[in-house]
């Protein structure tokens, strides 16, 4: 599970750099969030340091709620809350039960963030083809209202 997460996060990631500015910063989040708490697990052999991937979380929530451009970009940093809530949650468990239901629960979250930041990228992708393809229709609403019949 853990290459095909690390696959399906560079794909996406680097999808996501031919965007706009802020989804290039939700996907930088995304991915120096992996980098910080996958370097911090792998360097002290700590698996569930709940405290430091709050306070990661947290500066990646930030990041990404900056300013959101829409409600994909809230959503992906909604789920960066869900984290920490569940991070806190974790903290105050019995941590020999609450381990592996924590683990794939914050996995789940993980594809989830990737899940919309893909769909955000490709129906981004699939506008711009559609406005170069049909230049008449690309940004007449804005002047017109309706645009031009």
């Amino acid at each position: 599970m853990h290459a095909v997460y690390i696959v399906a996060m560079c794909v996406v990631c680097f999808l996501a750099m031919f965007g706009s500015g802020p989804m290039i910063r939700t996907a930088l989040a995304i991915f120096l969030n992996w980098c910080a708490q996958t370097a911090f697990a792998e360097s002290f052999h700590v698996y569930d340091a709940w405290w430091f991937f709050i306070i990661i979380d947290t500066i990646s929530a930030a990041a990404i709620l900056h300013q959101p451009a829409g409600k994909v970009q809230a959503l992906i940093g909604a789920t960066f809350m869900g984290q920490i809530l569940l991070h806190v949650v974790y903290a105050f468990s019995n941590h020999g039960v609450g381990a592996y239901p924590y683990w794939q629960m914050l996995t789940a979250m993980a594809f989830v963030q990737l899940l919309l930041l893909g769909g955000w990228t490709i129906a981004r992708g699939l506008r711009s083809v559609w406005e170069r393809r049909n230049p008449r229709l690309a940004g007449t609403a804005s002047t017109t209202g309706l645009g031009a019949w």
